[in-house]
């Protein structure tokens, strides 16, 4: 599964991507997966993506897909 860090999160988790290998046809949770460091942001900081799809930290992933975290970003 590959995880993608998009924005400040790449220097946050000190990569841009990352291989995690799940043992085959095992299914985790993207809390599970993340980098530690992203995590400890908090969830109203992250906007994640899975196979491109809006999803949260506890959507179920699985070996093959791509998670993209996004840093939450706001203005006016």
């Amino acid at each position: 599964m590959r995880i993608v860090y998009l924005g400040y999160l790449s220097d946050i988790a000190g990569t841009r991507e990352e291989e995690v290998v799940l043992p085959d046809s095992k299914t985790s949770t993207v809390k599970r997966v993340l980098n530690a460091k992203v995590l400890s942001l908090g969830e109203n900081a992250l906007l994640v993506l899975v196979n491109s799809l809006p999803a949260s930290l506890n959507s179920t992933v699985k070996p093959g897909d791509t998670i993209k975290v996004l840093p939450h970003v706001g203005g006016g």
